[in-house]
């Protein structure tokens, strides 16, 4: 895909999609809770204009930013990630209330729901205790570039 120059992110996405044919109900945007509430009202606006074009948008390292609860029903969002800080803390009372809240909060409102950081299988055991099954971790592989993700697929040597 030939790299183009663009000020405007959703333009710059929706330029990229069309040229390669990608579907964008598959692309999944990652914005941070402290980015998101930056500028609030250009970012919503953003999000729906990337909505429109059906991307899907997680918000990345939930409850840890300086967010209010209220703007969950103003962004159009479809998942919550819970940060990998309160992933390595789990078995700590305070630790498994706040992601145990975070699980019943992103299922009351609908929301998808992914678990940052699981590298022990007691921490995958306690999270899907919890009701969290979509896990991200070195528990299941470490970084790997695109290419190789096919190899490991067809090898079958993920997790």
């Amino acid at each position: 895909m030939q790299r183009r120059q663009s000020s405007d992110l959703v333009d710059f996405i929706a330029a990229s999609v069309a040229e390669s044919g990608f579907d964008p109900n598959y692309l999944i945007i990652e914005i941070t809770e402290a980015i998101a509430m930056n500028q609030i009202e250009k970012t919503v606006a953003t999000m729906h204009r990337l909505k429109e074009l059906g991307v899907r948008i997680s918000i990345d390292d939930f409850g840890t930013g300086h967010s209010s609860l209220s703007y969950l029903t103003e962004l159009p969002i479809d998942a919550l990630k819970i940060p990998r800080e309160f992933v390595q803390n789990l078995g700590t009372e305070t630790n498994n209330a706040i992601v145990h809240t975070i699980i019943t909060l992103a299922n009351n409102l609908n929301l998808n729901l992914v678990a940052e950081g699981v590298e022990l299988k007691e921490q995958l055991h306690l999270l899907q205790e919890m009701g969290c099954y979509s896990i991200q971790g070195f528990l299941f592989s470490k970084p790997v570039k695109a290419q190789e993700v096919l190899m490991l697929t067809e090898s079958r040597q993920l997790y």
